[in-house]
């Protein structure tokens, strides 16, 4: 039975390995319905919360201008 650190672990690992989901999850950001504006905010900020890592990535994705659109 796997213990919850190696979920922990192994489900870091997968995000690390997904390539599309910061473009994707800006591109939400876009969206005509606020709930989902919201839901891709939330992934996005509980993303960098993971790791730093995730903010990088954001700003290369364009994180930054679909967020200030937002306001």
């Amino acid at each position: 039975m796997l213990s919850q650190q190696d979920l922990s672990v192994r489900a870091r690992a997968a995000l690390g390995e997904e390539r599309g989901l910061l473009p994707g999850l800006v591109s939400l950001l876009d969206h005509q319905q606020p709930l989902l504006r919201a839901k891709a905010l939330v992934a996005v900020t509980l993303l960098c919360r993971l790791s730093p890592r995730w903010l990088l990535e954001g700003c290369k994705a364009k994180l930054v201008p679909a967020v200030d659109r937002l306001a």
